[in-house]
Parts: C-alpha cells; structure tokens; sequence
C-alpha cells in the first residue's frame, strides 16, 4: 500500500452494461478526490474490465477476485461495478465496503432506471472517503470536510448505513430503508442493464412481416365488420393476450427462461426470469406501438371512408379508424407470435442475467486457456 502523497484506486468492471463508467470514472475522479477529500494527495485512477466480477453471486468469490486483481496491480484501494444483484438482511445493497481488505463494490442496477452517471461517481467518493477515513491518521479531517453535509441529509435518504465491525471483520452496507421500494428500484436498474434496446433492432424483420400481412387483412371487409363488433374491453383482452403469446413464444424458442441449476438460489433464479420477461414486455410493447402507429396510416390511406360505411354500423370518424388499426395490430401480433425467431441469437442471449452469465464464464475459461498456452509454450522454448 502507498502511504506517501501518492494513493492508486482501482476501478474493476464487469464486461458489458458497466463498461460504460470506466472511462468516466479514470477522468472525473482524480480532481473530485482532490476537492473533496485531500488536494495534497496524488490521485491515480485506473481502469480495468475483469469478467468474473460479472459471473457469480458469490460474494466470497468477488472479493478474492478483486483481491487478487489488486493485489497484482498494486492498488490501495479497489472498487468493482457489477451489474449483478445483492442482498443483506433481505434488502438491496447499494454499496458494501470491506475495510480490513481496502476494497468495495457497487451494484449499478440498484441505483435504478433514470440516468445514473452521476450517482456511480458520487457513489465511489463516498467509499473513497469511507476507505481514505479508515486507514489513514487523516481520518477526521475527511469526515469534517466530507461528511457534514451527508450527516444532516442522512434521516431523509432512501439508503442506510449498516455496519458490522468485530474482531473477524469489518464491513460497511449500504441498503433500501424501503425493502420494497429498493426491489422496484433493482429491478429496473436490471431491466435497464439488460438493454432492450439492444434486442429491439431485431425485431425490425419481424414488424416488416406482421405489417405487411396485416396490410393484406385490412383491405378486406371482414376485418372491418371484426373491428366494428369489439368493444374496447375486448380489443384490450386481444392486446393482452398477443402480446403475452409472443413473449411467451420467444422466451421459449431461444431458451431465455432460467432453469434451476446447482450454486444459485431459487431467489435469483426468480429475479433473473422476472427481470427477462418485463424486459421482453417492454421490448414487444414498442414492437406492438409502432405497428400500431403504422396500420394507422396504413387503414388511413387504404380504406374509403364510404367503402367503410357501408360494412359498419356505426359513422365513420377518427376513432373508426383507430379500432380498425387496433385489430389489425392484434391479429398481426397473435399470427407473428408463433414461428417469430429473432435473426441474432447472441444480442437476445445477452440481454438476459443467466446467458450474459454464462458467456463471460465461457471468456473466463477462454482466457485461462490461453494463459496455460502461453506458459507451455515459454516451458518449451526454455
């Protein structure tokens, strides 16, 4: 450890979602430890992307894995972005802080679905300073400078503090003062790491197809006498269930759905498949809009008012037009649900918990691999 002017902080992360903050945080946090928590050290930032801090629950595992990393890059303190979930005492962990081995982890997905730069950044000063505190003579000088502020807003933050400090360890917790509020809050930071916008690209083949059958079904009267004897409970229930049939369809086709397996907890495994199916639920509902918004214009610029007149009973306006749409958004949807693959498997297995999982494994065990060669081919050369 460096106990001079000079202090190294170590930002791991996770391949993917977190990879985002990396840079970010290497820029900012240099002056922001200066400002904030001492201007006469010289604060090095470095980044580092490491898969395993992305694969496991086990927090055992992580802090060895950070350890190692730490240790290896001569850092004082490490600090891991993970976009996995964790949990004490039932209730989400923001931050926990181990401070006899000078290292943390920030759960991303926690801090929520609005645009969480800022907390990242705000959230690793705030273990800095807890870490800086604990281990230097300065410890009083950065509560007072640091910590006043934070003391008098502590009672009105959704978060607590939670410490546990014997002769075994010495932990800091970070949690949801509302467990429920603090599930909700994960569990869109999760849909958010999942990235649906991601997977919706790949939809787009699929709405070519489902319009343009739709289009074939619209010129034709039955459609409009269909449109014209529902009700708008009844449009409402078709909605529903088409589009739960193609959430259901793919989650099927491409294996999406989270099987128990030995080592993870049905708690997890819960989470997972929650997470997965809001994220393909709000990806289909964008899907369903924009053909929506299309057989608009579609029935629009296809169908005569008079023609329509004549198939329905009621007088043709605006809304005539809107229910014609509307089923024909339907029945496209529930013909589309069934036989919809989407063209790249690897972008859907990725926006989901358990396959991103088991693809930064499969890297882990790649890179492993290729360290061993390396190592026989030094052995032969000597």
């Amino acid at each position: 450890m460096h106990t001079g002017s000079t202090k190294r902080i170590g930002i791991i992360t996770a391949p993917g979602y977190t990879e985002q903050f990396g840079e970010v945080l290497k820029e900012k946090l240099p002056h922001l430890f200066s400002d904030f928590l001492d201007n006469q050290i010289d604060w090095k930032v470095e980044y580092q992307i490491d898969p395993l801090t992305g694969v496991t629950e086990d927090e055992g595992k992580i802090k060895n894995a950070i350890s190692e990393i730490m240790e290896e890059k001569d850092w004082d303190i490490a600090i891991c972005l993970t976009d996995l979930p964790f949990f004490h005492k039932k209730s989400p962990i923001v931050i926990e802080i181990d401070k006899m081995m000078n290292i943390a982890w920030l759960s991303v997905p926690s801090l929520g679905i609005l645009p969480v730069t800022n907390k990242v950044v705000n959230s690793v000063v705030s273990i800095v300073r807890d870490l800086v505190a604990f281990s230097y003579s300065s410890e009083k000088k950065l509560k007072t400078t640091v910590s006043s502020n934070i003391e008098k807003l502590k009672y009105l933050s959704p978060v607590k503090r939670d410490e546990i400090d014997n002769s075994e360890k010495h932990e800091v917790f970070y949690t949801y003062r509302n467990k429920f509020f603090g599930f909700f809050k994960l569990l869109f930071g999760m849909i958010k790491a999942n990235q649906p916008w991601v997977i919706f690209p790949h939809f787009l083949k699929i709405v070519v197809i489902a319009f343009t059958s739709g289009c074939f079904a619209l010129v034709f009267p039955a459609l409009w006498g269909l449109s014209d004897s529902y009700n708008v409970g009844r449009l409402i229930l078709v909605t529903v269930i088409s589009i739960s049939m193609m959430v259901t369809w793919i989650l099927l086709v491409h294996k999406l759905w989270e099987k128990p397996q030995e080592g993870r907890s049905k708690s997890f495994r819960r989470l997972y498949n929650l997470t997965t199916v809001v994220t393909l639920l709000i990806t289909v509902c964008f899907y369903y809009l924009i053909l929506f918004v299309a057989f608009i214009f579609a029935s629009i610029t296809l169908i005569p008012g008079e023609l329509l007149q004549k198939n329905i009973s009621t007088e043709v306006n605006v809304l005539s037009y809107l229910t014609v749409a509307w089923t024909a958004t339907c029945i496209s949807t529930l013909i589309g649900a069934f036989g919809t693959t989407l063209e790249n498997e690897e972008a859907v297995l990725s926006t989901t918990y358990g396959n991103r999982q088991r693809q930064r494994y499969k890297k882990i065990k790649k890179l492993e691999a290729e360290k061993e060669a390396e190592k026989e081919t030094e052995e032969n050369d000597k």
